[in-house]
């Protein structure tokens, strides 16, 4: 199992307008990370900050999937989150 890169990861991440049209892509980004071990709370958190409307989305499009709602919920520094996105390997 191949793990994203750092910039795959923020390559997909601006890709994403924050519209509802935008969150199956957004499912699948997260998916992604999960699936490959790579930084998820780092990614949500700054869906959160960035995209807010896709990451409303998210919580209730992933409220069955208990790993991931649990990370949903989690709240860290944005710019924190982003330098260890930006360090990411």
């Amino acid at each position: 199992m191949a793990t994203m890169t750092a910039n795959q990861i923020i390559a997909s991440l601006n890709k994403i307008r924050d519209q509802h049209s935008e969150i199956e892509k957004c499912v699948d980004l997260i998916y992604e990370v999960q699936r490959t071990g790579g930084p998820l709370a780092e990614v949500i958190t700054i869906l959160k900050y960035e995209k807010p409307l896709v990451h409303s989305l998210l919580k209730a499009r992933l409220r069955h999937n208990p790993g991931i709602n649990l990370i949903l919920g989690i709240s860290m520094d944005y710019d924190q989150a982003k330098l260890k996105l930006a360090t990411y390997s």
